[in-house]
């Protein structure tokens, strides 16, 4: 599971799997207010119907600090996944 969080557009998204294939997520479920009407959450799922994703917006007012402490910046995880989908070890510069 990796959670990242982009300060800027104030977004986190929590992935399930190790990596996301371009094209796995499938079907969204938009637009789930919370329930303090603060921010939404969408579920991103496969074509099997499985949970890959939860992207959260206005994620400052949704989650925890303690869980955003936790995040890291969404070019870290692009770079890992790069790599990982050139079959490089994420280590490996």
């Amino acid at each position: 599971m990796k959670i990242t969080y982009d300060s800027e557009a104030n977004a986190a998204l929590i992935r399930l799997v190790d990596a996301v294939g371009w094209g796995e997520v499938t079907r969204d479920i938009h637009s789930i207010r919370t329930p303090t009407g603060d921010g939404e959450v969408s579920l991103g799922f496969d074509k099997d119907g499985r949970l890959l994703e939860v992207e959260i917006l206005n994620a400052d007012r949704v989650l925890r600090k303690e869980t955003l402490d936790l995040a890291v910046p969404p070019s870290i995880t692009t770079e890992m996944e790069a790599k990982l989908y050139e079959g490089q070890s994420p280590d490996q510069h």
